[in-house]
């Protein structure tokens, strides 16, 4: 029992640190990566290289990536592909949004929009790190589990005039 609440508090320090200390500066260095995205998305259309209309989807990417990086979560990922989904009418000024940013013939625009969906992907990755430190032990022990019941149902597949050998055990108890 002893084990069983040292380990809680363990996880419990662990959560508080990742999610208090670390988490945080996590977060600010995503920030500041979309900020350097925006302003070269800024340049690129201050050059002449990109439309008015890309520079706002572009715009308007980076800007709600910024918003939501401490919500994004799978969850709200599911929920807004949901909504998309659901709405007739956003679903089209989306796939309108999207077939006019992806017709886009700048590399640089192109990169800078990868750039800034792979800094959202970290951002929902960093924000479930701290789940890891409960999920690990749970995938560790349904391994562990399952590599015994492997090896039992070996062990106990072993003829009979031989299990002497295998397990050592002295011929009269077999």
């Amino acid at each position: 029992m002893e084990i069983i609440i040292i380990s809680i508090i363990c996880l419990a320090i662990v959560h508080f640190v990742y999610e208090s200390i670390i988490l945080p500066s996590i977060r600010l260095s995503l920030r500041f990566k979309l900020f350097t995205l925006r302003d070269r998305s800024r340049a690129l259309m201050l050059k002449g290289e990109i439309s008015n209309d890309v520079f706002r989807i572009q715009q308007s990417l980076i800007n709600n990536s910024i918003r939501m990086l401490c919500q994004a979560y799978p969850s709200l990922v599911t929920r807004a592909v949901q909504e998309i989904d659901r709405d007739e009418n956003m679903r089209k000024r989306v796939e309108k949004r999207a077939k006019l940013a992806e017709n886009c013939e700048s590399e640089e625009f192109q990169k800078i929009t990868e750039e800034a969906c792979a800094v959202f992907y970290y951002a929902v990755v960093a924000n479930i790190g701290a789940c890891c430190i409960y999920i690990f032990p749970i995938i560790g022990i349904v391994t562990c589990v399952d590599q015994i019941k492997k090896a039992l149902k070996t062990s106990l597949t072993v003829p009979e005039g031989e299990m002497g050998k295998v397990f050592e055990i002295d011929a009269a108890f077999v």
